[in-house]
């Protein structure tokens, strides 16, 4: 079970990261800062929880309706030490670490 939820949330960050190429390839880098910025209901430099489950759902134009995956989605870009939330370089940053999509890797194996 736990495995499938990891499974599940590197689908995830692999359709964040996809939308995010897309969106800079489109509208350039300014698109993505610009939908970052104004996804703040905080007037802050750094998207807290709910700021940034809101970047990530406009990002995919979509819901994320599975709680749990939201959750670990957040608790991996806020981190521990992100009292005071999580930057737009930090985001990119994280992104760039996303492990490639499991068809994209060798033997299919994560």
């Amino acid at each position: 079970l736990e495995q499938e939820a990891s499974l599940q949330l590197r689908r995830l960050e692999n359709r964040i990261r996809n939308a995010a190429q897309k969106l800079s390839e489109k509208s350039g880098k300014d698109a993505l800062r610009a939908l970052f910025r104004s996804s703040d209901t905080r007037g802050k430099p750094a998207l807290g929880h709910r700021d940034l489950a809101r970047f990530f759902e406009s990002l995919l134009e979509s819901s994320i309706t599975d709680e749990a995956e939201l959750n670990a989605l957040i608790a991996r870009y806020m981190g521990r030490d992100a009292k005071d939330g999580v930057t737009f370089n930090e985001v990119l940053d994280i992104m760039k670490q996303i492990p490639l999509p499991i068809a994209a890797t060798a033997n299919g194996k994560p």
